[in-house]
C-alpha cells in the first residue's frame, strides 16, 4: 500500500481518503477502504480520473451491482452501461434532459430503500459540479441510533415501515408508475423491518450537473 494513503475524518461521519488511484486500485488499498467505509460510512475520493469501466471495476469489489432506480425521466445510463446511472440537470439539442433528477432539491432519503434488499452503497463519481452550491449532505444513521433515547429504541425496534417507490428523491413520479399517496395500493414498495435500516448512511442536497 502506497505510504501516501490517509484516511482523514470528517466529522461525526465521513472521511476523505488520500493517495489512492481507483483507477488502478490493488488488494490491500480495497480491504483498506472496507475498513475505512465501515467505521466512517462515507467516504470521499478527491481528483479521481475514471472511465465508464474503472468506475464498474472498481464498484464491484464491494459486492454485485443492482440496477439503478427508474425516476421520473426513466432510467438514464450511457450506452452500452445499463449499471451506470446518469444525474444531471444538462439537456441535449432537443430539450430533452441526458440525466435523471435534474436541478431540483432531494428529500432526505436512503438510496432504493423501497426493495425487499436494498443495495448497501452508492458511489457517486462528479465529472462537473458548480463552482457554489448544489451540496449533498449525509446524516449517519448510527450516530443518530447512538442518540436515540433508549426507551424510544425499545419502543420501535420490533416495528416495521413500508418504503414506497412510487416517487424519487426529488418528489417526481418515477415513469410507468400510478400517482398515489397511500403506499398500501403500490407496488413499488416493501415492508422492511426497521432495524434492518440502523447503520446505513441517508442523503439529501441538490442535484450535481454530471
Amino acid at each position: 500500500m502506497s505510504a501516501a494513503y490517509q484516511v482523514i475524518p470528517t466529522g461525526t461521519v465521513g472521511a476523505e481518503v488520500k493517495g489512492v488511484d481507483l483507477a488502478a486500485v490493488t488488494a490491500s488499498e480495497v480491504e483498506a477502504i472496507k475498513r475505512a467505509w465501515y467505521k466512517h460510512d462515507v467516504l470521499v475520493f478527491r481528483k479521481q480520473r475514471l472511465t465508464d469501466d474503472d468506475l464498474l471495476a472498481f464498484s464491484r469489489h464491494f459486492g454485485a451491482l443492482d440496477s439503478p432506480p427508474n425516476q421520473g425521466a426513466g432510467r438514464r445510463s450511457p450506452p452500452g452501461y445499463p449499471d451506470i446511472y446518469v444525474i444531471s440537470n444538462v439537456r441535449d439539442e432537443a430539450g430533452e434532459p441526458i440525466g435523471a433528477l435534474g436541478d431540483g432539491e432531494a428529500a432526505w432519503h436512503t438510496d432504493m430503500s423501497y426493495l425487499a434488499r436494498p443495495p448497501d452503497a452508492s458511489m457517486l463519481y462528479s465529472l462537473e459540479i458548480p463552482a457554489a452550491g448544489g451540496d449533498t449532505y449525509f446524516c449517519g444513521m448510527k450516530a443518530a441510533l447512538a442518540a436515540m433515547p433508549r426507551e424510544l429504541v425499545a419502543r420501535i425496534k420490533d416495528l416495521d415501515i413500508k418504503h414506497d417507490g412510487t416517487y424519487d428523491s426529488g418528489g417526481n413520479l418515477r415513469k410507468g408508475l400510478t400517482a398515489t399517496r397511500d403506499a398500501r395500493r403500490t407496488r413499488s414498495s416493501s415492508a422492511t423491518p426497521n432495524r434492518a435500516s440502523v447503520g446505513s448512511t441517508s442523503g439529501a442536497g441538490s442535484t450535481p450537473t454530471s
